[in-house]
């Protein structure tokens, strides 16, 4: 499912990624906050061990990785049968933060997930270390009993087929939305007489 055409410049695109090699790297690098410097991933033992419980995105601009958002699953731990997805880290590289590319990758990641599993993933969840993951996962629903604490678990139960619809539906607009902004940029990028926006090369 990638949402705009592969392999061309000025194009965005998503990508599962295979080399965990690969992952950790860029999330050593990259996976990093001003205010709490390195975001440390919960899942960097199981992505060494190669355990099929987490998995990763990448974003791609101009055939280059600008951003990495991995993620967990695991059993629910409120209904037999249905798993959780988890949220662990989105990193994006220096320079082209701020363009809303975070808050990109975090709304496809759970579209995804909610989409290949549906009615079987019952709960999102993702720890918010970073103010901006905290306010966006508000936005899109998320709840959580220790608002004030530093890192608190922001938590979203998808009860039935409709609260799982309106999920979609919101995490669909911001895909589009932000995505639309981002092609207009690439688009007026394209032309010789404009200079090269600074989230095409990172």
């Amino acid at each position: 499912m990638n949402w705009l055409v592969e392999d061309r410049l000025g194009e965005l695109k998503f990508e599962f990624m295979k080399d965990n090699e690969e992952i950790l790297y860029f999330l050593s690098r990259y996976a990093r906050s001003e205010k709490h410097g390195r975001i440390k991933s919960c899942a960097e033992e199981s992505f060494k061990e190669n355990n099929s419980n987490v998995g990763a995105i990448g974003l791609y601009a101009c055939r280059n990785l600008i951003g990495v958002t991995t993620y967990e699953l695991t059993p629910s731990k409120l209904l037999q049968g249905h798993i959780s997805g988890k949220l662990d880290v989105v990193a994006t590289v220096p320079g082209i933060r701020g363009k809303g590319l975070g808050r990109l990758q975090m709304a496809n990641l759970y579209l995804r997930l909610s989409k290949f599993y549906g009615p079987a993933i019952s709960q999102l969840l993702t720890t918010a270390v970073h103010p901006t993951v905290a306010h966006f996962v508000s936005q899109l629903g998320f709840t959580t009993p220790n608002p004030n604490e530093e890192g608190p678990l922001y938590s979203l139960t998808l009860e039935n087929f409709k609260d799982l619809e309106d999920f979609q539906k919101k995490c669909r607009a911001e895909v589009y939305r932000i995505i639309s902004d981002l092609r207009l940029h690439c688009i007026g990028c394209m032309s010789i007489v404009q200079p090269k926006k600074p989230w095409c090369r990172p």
